[in-house]
């Protein structure tokens, strides 16, 4: 008697086990650990683009036009997502001048046309907050953006003029972002966005 008790409690917590286990990976499926499991989003049909733009700025009482193009090319995939943002764009100039700035700088920054207006590594400058300012720079739109892919939201057009952005060093050696307001970068560097003319983005496709 004893003994089919003990076999009846140990059928149980076996039941209970097996459940609770099932339980458990449904519950892990449906918020998050599933997404390793599921398969790559389609690839695109067009891998390779190249967008010719031209930024007009003035610094210093003088107006400065730069012309280049922006190349973006598929760059597989990256960490999934509920939201299946996966796919990857790497984006550099032609003229390879943002393929300049330090790896440890730009570090993962790699997605859209960096377009450096100005140098200020060996000035001294610094921002409100104490941080080494190193250069002033236009967002140009992204990988995403130019090679039409609007998956995950992911998708940046070239920035407005309502902000300078520059990248700061921290006293660890750390590198941010961050932005100036239109008429605060005037005052501080005497440097103002006048046009953006930048190619427009495909229509792609994905299989």
């Amino acid at each position: 008697m004893i003994k089919k008790l003990f076999i009846i409690i140990g059928i149980i917590f076996a039941t209970l086990f097996a459940v609770a286990l099932i339980y458990g990976f449904v519950i892990w499926f449906s918020f998050g650990g599933g997404i390793y499991f599921l398969p790559n989003p389609p690839k695109p049909a067009i891998t390779y683009g190249e967008f010719p733009f031209k930024l007009t700025y003035e610094l210093d009482g003088e107006t400065k036009t730069i012309t280049d193009v922006a190349i973006c090319e598929f760059d597989g995939y990256g960490q999934r997502t509920e939201a299946g943002q996966s796919r990857k764009w790497k984006t550099h100039l032609k003229s390879g001048t943002d393929e300049l700035i330090p790896a440890n700088e730009r570090g993962t920054e790699t997605d859209f046309a960096w377009i450096t207006m100005l140098d200020l590594r060996k000035d001294g400058a610094f921002d409100d907050f104490g941080h080494k300012v190193l250069e002033l720079y236009f967002y140009g739109g992204n990988g995403h953006y130019y090679m039409g892919d609007e998956l995950g939201g992911n998708s940046r057009a070239g920035q407005d003029f309502t902000w300078v952005d520059y990248m700061y060093q921290n006293a660890d050696g750390t590198i941010g972002h961050s932005g100036y307001k239109a008429n605060e970068a005037w005052e501080k560097y005497k440097i103002r966005l006048i046009s953006w003319e930048p190619s427009s983005p495909i229509k792609n496709s994905f299989k």
